[in-house]
């Protein structure tokens, strides 16, 4: 499901210990936790979330509702985090894009990384470029030579969004293409609009062969995986290449986290 998702005892024990953290005044929690999520229930990272927050909920004796918040490449949820009661009710989940990337190339985001207190990250994700298994663009020099002639549909969640990021690195290395972004607001969204045909190519989150992988997803669904913007080849997916070995240094990763708004 993602890279370095936090499977060990140790580690989740770790996760519950900081999420105990937020149990400090004596009185909390008196009711369930919110933590506002960025996908939909099958998202890599709700599913990966979901696994820390049921434990976590067995410790703190209350419910914790992960609650969707997706749209503008993940801001809505920042912004909704950042507009709730500061009372440690409502958690955020915490992505590079949220709370990185998005912050210094989009201009409707009401909130600083100052406002809230990062709690943990939890896991770091692959990326992967995909096209339908029936297109005509079968590897990464293909899609570079079509983007380069062709206006390309791309779709993605969003300015500041690992997606927007990775393809303009791309962009950037090889001198340009005509990529015109095709705005969605899911993870699945990405996958049923390449898919589906009406766009031609997409940058998805998974890469761990687990459940709710999207790479998964995108290779059951009739998706073909053309790069992943890794260092190296990953494990459950040898056959697929990497950026690097097809010459060009583009290595990206993101990450996803849980924070609140400062409340003390």
């Amino acid at each position: 499901m993602v890279k370095k998702f936090i499977w060990s005892v140790k580690s989740l024990l770790l996760i519950l210990f900081v999420f105990a953290s937020i149990t400090s005044a004596a009185d909390f929690p008196t009711k369930g936790i919110e933590v506002l999520t960025l996908g939909g229930a099958s998202a890599t990272g709700t599913i990966s979330l979901k696994i820390v927050t049921d434990a976590a909920s067995k410790l703190l004796g209350k419910p914790i509702l992960l609650v969707p918040a997706a749209g503008a490449g993940g801001i809505i949820a920042g912004m909704r985090c950042a507009g709730a009661k500061p009372d440690g009710y409502t958690l955020l989940q915490a992505s590079s894009a949220t709370n990185g990337t998005a912050l210094y190339t989009r201009k409707d985001v009401n909130y600083k990384n100052s406002d809230f207190e990062f709690l943990a990250q939890y896991c770091t994700t692959e990326l992967g470029l995909i096209v339908r298994s029936d297109s005509r663009i079968r590897t990464l020099k293909d899609f570079i030579a079509y983007a380069k002639e062709n206006n390309t549909k791309f779709a993605y969640q969003g300015v500041g969004t690992g997606q927007h990021i990775c393809m303009e690195l791309l962009k950037l290395k090889v001198g340009g293409l005509k990529i015109d972004y095709v705005p969605v607001v899911s993870g699945f969204d990405l996958r049923v609009s390449v898919l589906g045909g009406h766009t031609d190519a997409a940058i998805v989150m998974g890469g761990g062969g687990g459940p709710g992988d999207e790479f998964k997803q995108t290779l059951d669904g009739g998706g073909r995986i053309l790069a992943v913007p890794s260092k190296s080849r990953l494990r459950p997916y040898p056959d697929i290449p990497t950026f690097v070995e097809n010459g060009l240094d583009v290595v990206y990763q993101t990450w996803l986290g849980i924070a609140r708004l400062y409340y003390f």
